[in-house]
């Protein structure tokens, strides 16, 4: 997520494969998605979006996308988890 929020997104991506839990892969997704965006980087945004979609995306998440690429910060401790 530190990779993805500096701006290190194709060192981020590979990553995403490695991660065991669903809520994190969810979350890291969701945090890829929110940079990919504010960088210009539509592609990888979109993707990112496909996959929280095809996992069933809630309101809170499509709300802290939303706040995330609108340059501000979706939740307090932004990019790391809050639970």
């Amino acid at each position: 997520m530190a990779q993805a929020v500096n701006g290190d997104l194709h060192l981020a991506l590979p990553k995403l494969d490695e991660i065991d839990s669903p809520r994190l892969r969810q979350h890291v997704r969701l945090v890829l998605a929110i940079e990919s965006y504010r960088r210009g980087s539509a592609t990888v945004g979109s993707e990112m979006l496909s996959q929280l979609q095809s996992d069933g995306i809630d309101e809170y998440t499509a709300y802290h996308l939303a706040i995330g690429v609108t340059n501000r910060v979706p939740w307090l401790c932004y990019p790391f988890t809050d639970y």
